[in-house]
């Protein structure tokens, strides 16, 4: 009995989610980007790197990427 209505759960949401992903049409990326707004600081050291820094504090997480431009 269980595995009956675990198939037949399966099955109905696989049914909606192909439903909703045939209706639905995927934005264009350049509406997409003019709609991200990150605060960002944006300084040049001395020695003529230029720095980005973004700080969002809603969790104690730390990333660190440094990209290199050459």
């Amino acid at each position: 009995m269980i595995r009956k209505l675990t198939l037949a759960l399966a099955v109905s949401s696989l049914a909606l989610a192909t439903a909703a992903n045939a209706k639905s049409k995927p934005a264009p990326v350049a509406n997409l980007v003019e709609q991200v707004n990150i605060p960002y600081e944006k300084f040049t050291l001395d020695n003529g790197l230029t720095v980005l820094v973004h700080e969002d504090r809603k969790a104690p997480v730390v990333a660190v990427s440094i990209w290199y431009g050459v």
